[in-house]
């Protein structure tokens, strides 16, 4: 059998000191109940030790678990992103060793206390800078990690957000926005604030502090003025002192920036799309017997948000519905360039197909997050939304995904496309009662061209380029073998 990795190790170890200290056991209690030392138990979770099969028989009968628990490769959304931080380029990047820093610390500190992940991410970002790396791929990684360890649901800014609809106490309109900023905090609106700062035609809005002013970008519509009065809202009614003063990131100074951006965006969805109600959308849509895709789009129109927002909301279905092993992308289409990029990916529970974001290779063009821009292009309409069931090759793997396609308001050359991937296995395919609809297209997809190996594809761009150099090593790796033995 091989022998455990590092991996291997810190999972059993954190699961191991989770569920020990959930039941309110010490080790001295653990070992009494199991058989087995305090000293052998205390190298378990300190990812020292993997037990022997014994042994996980006997500390999975004392905790009342099965076995599988411990040894199985799924895991809950706590420990997953514990793990892709691990495996993934964000300390892979960090020379930890020069610092003598021990990565099982680091995620131990992740998992246990994720509220001070803006203090490590802090003291990682001052590492870096003396190996030149950019503090914003650390907080921003940092901010996602976040996200998924508590599956994308807060549920205090639920409760805010409930609170605040009750304080303003009217429709969520610009006008009562308008009206609660400026009598609850005196900050005074003023439309076409930014027009004359062509530098600046990039943002949307700007928080003057001197003079407690939200100067507005031109040419805002309705929806886009009312996320944007309600994030601003957010910062005042939730606290959040350390914040961007324009409503995107521009200069990224902490951890705590960025998570407050975050907040004050999740809030600004809540309001819009009350929980309650997108609850029963959700229930409605799962229950159809066919795909309706005029539902999805007919949310967008009732709720008068943008698809990403509405696509946020989506966030609901672990915790209400049970569907919990989700991703959602979105991609980024550039006509006149026909370049795709994905701009932001969040896993749920597991790290699911697809991925990788910012290869520098070529996107399967068999993605519904990429196909779907050819549906856009050949409809009269401004925003189109479809469904797939995506099988990756490689993998095996198979996602039911929904997509909204729309363009880039004022920008006729630019699309985005943004997709909740629900992976199937036999919860969700017992939950989503539309998944026996014979019309939804079933399609074998890969990650990047350069790394499939589908054959006769028509929408392939390039060569299986990394699939040809792997299988040429592997022959040269045997040749050497051959070589050598004989």
């Amino acid at each position: 059998m091989q022998s455990p990795s590092l991996n291997d190790k810190i999972i059993f170890g954190l699961k191991l000191k989770t569920l020990r200290k959930e039941k309110g056991l010490l080790l001295s209690d653990l070992a009494q109940l199991s058989g087995i030392s305090i000293s052998y138990l205390n190298e378990i979770e300190k990812s020292k030790k993997y037990p022997r099969q014994q042994k996980i028989h006997e500390i999975s009968k004392a905790l009342g678990v099965s076995e599988e628990f411990f040894i199985s490769k799924e895991l809950s959304s706590k420990f997953s992103p514990v793990v892709d931080l691990l495996e993934s380029n964000f300390l892979q990047e960090l020379p930890l060793d020069v610092f003598g820093i021990d990565p099982v610390k680091i995620i131990e500190m992740v998992a246990e206390a994720p509220s001070k992940v803006g203090a490590f991410i802090s003291t990682l970002v001052e590492m870096s800078r003396l190996h030149g790396q950019q503090a914003e791929h650390f907080y921003i990684g940092a901010m996602r990690a976040y996200q998924e360890i508590f599956n994308n649901y807060f549920e205090e800014l639920e409760l805010s957000a409930l609170q605040y609809i009750k304080n303003l106490n009217k429709a969520v309109t610009t006008h009562s926005l308008e009206n609660f900023l400026l009598a609850t905090y005196q900050i005074k609106v003023v439309d076409n604030g930014l027009a004359e700062f062509t530098s600046l035609k990039g943002f949307r809005s700007l928080f003057k502090e001197k003079t407690n002013e939200l100067l507005l970008q031109s040419g805002l519509n309705d929806s886009q003025k009312k996320y944007l009065l309600l994030k601003e809202s957010a910062y005042h009614f939730l606290g959040l002192s350390e914040r961007s003063f324009t409503d995107k990131l521009w200069k990224i100074n902490n951890f705590e920036q960025v998570l407050n951006n975050f907040k004050a965006h999740y809030f600004a969805s809540c309001v819009l799309i009350p929980r309650e109600d997108f609850i029963s959308d959700l229930r409605r849509f799962i229950s159809l017997q066919s795909f309706d895709p005029e539902m999805i789009e007919s949310w967008v129109v009732k709720y008068d948000v943008s698809p990403e927002l509405l696509m946020h909301r989506f966030n609901l279905l672990p915790q209400y519905l049970g569907l919990d092993k989700i991703f959602f992308l979105r991609v980024v289409h550039q006509v006149s360039e026909k370049s795709f990029e994905i701009d932001k990916e969040l896993h749920l529970t597991r790290r699911h197909d697809p991925q990788a974001n910012r290869l520098k290779e070529h996107y399967c063009r068999r993605w519904l997050s990429v196909s779907i821009f050819e549906k856009l292009k050949k409809s009269n309409k401004k925003l189109v939304s479809d469904i797939q069931r995506s099988v990756y090759q490689d993998s095996g793997n198979e996602y039911i995904c929904l997509s909204i396609a729309k363009y880039v308001d004022g920008n006729p050359d630019k699309m985005i496309s943004i997709t909740t991937g629900l992976f199937l296995d036999e919860n969700s395919a017992s939950k989503l009662n539309f998944i026996k609809d014979t019309s939804i297209q079933s399609v074998s997809v890969n990650i990047t061209c350069e790394r499939c190996g589908i054959k006769d594809c028509k929408e392939r761009v390039s060569d299986p380029t990394i699939l040809m150099e792997k299988a040429e090593r592997k022959l040269v790796s045997k040749a050497l073998e051959d070589i050598l033995n004989t």
